[in-house]
């Protein structure tokens, strides 16, 4: 809802299968944020396929603590300012659509 109501189209996939069909369909994503821990594995495993299938996305790492982003372009624990979060996910996704 968040993501929504600054305007961002939002596709939820709550497992790493239904992500990598998501991406599999589309890959016109801005932005992919990917939950750390998933019920069928970890949201890190998928940043290689998004970064083929979406090269222009920005991936954001989600996370109950506090984390280094790794491969990931940004990270937010699970909780932090959502004002921050969308301020820095927009800034992003606002530099790599520039050409």
């Amino acid at each position: 809802l968040l993501l929504e109501d600054h305007g961002y189209a939002v596709a939820v996939a709550p497992t790493l299968r239904e992500a990598r069909a998501a991406l599999a369909a589309d890959d016109a994503y801005d932005a992919v944020l990917l939950d750390r821990f998933l019920p069928d594995g970890v949201g890190t495993d998928l940043i290689a396929e998004v970064r083929a299938a979406a090269p222009l996305a920005v991936i954001c790492l989600a996370s109950a603590d506090a984390l280094e982003p790794g491969d990931a372009d940004l990270s937010v624990s699970k909780g932090s300012d959502p004002d921050a979060f969308i301020a820095a996910l927009s800034e992003r996704v606002d530099a790599r659509r520039r050409p």
